[in-house]
């Protein structure tokens, strides 16, 4: 492969600087929240519940608990009603 045809190393691009300093920022942030152990804990039960589908489940179930549908809680609105067929 030619010189000129390979991809530019990331971060010199006309945007590199930009992107590296937005980057060096937000991770300055994030670090406050990285030492926490209750964030710790948060994120650890979010990622064991992600495990699995756990959380679509456990929100399936919800729904299904509360017998509407969600628009219908929203709009405080009555849910359709089944035709039945007469014989």
């Amino acid at each position: 492969m030619s010189e000129s045809a390979q991809e530019p190393t990331p971060g010199t691009g006309i945007f590199g600087p930009s992107v590296d300093a937005f980057d060096e920022r937000v991770d300055q942030l994030l670090e406050i929240v990285r030492s926490s152990k209750t964030a710790g804990r948060v994120f650890l039960a979010a990622s064991r519940l992600g495990d699995f589908s756990v959380v679509w489940h456990l929100i399936a179930v919800s729904r299904a608990m509360t017998g509407r549908p969600t628009w219908c809680r929203i709009f405080d609105c009555q849910p359709r009603r089944q035709k039945t067929f007469q014989t």
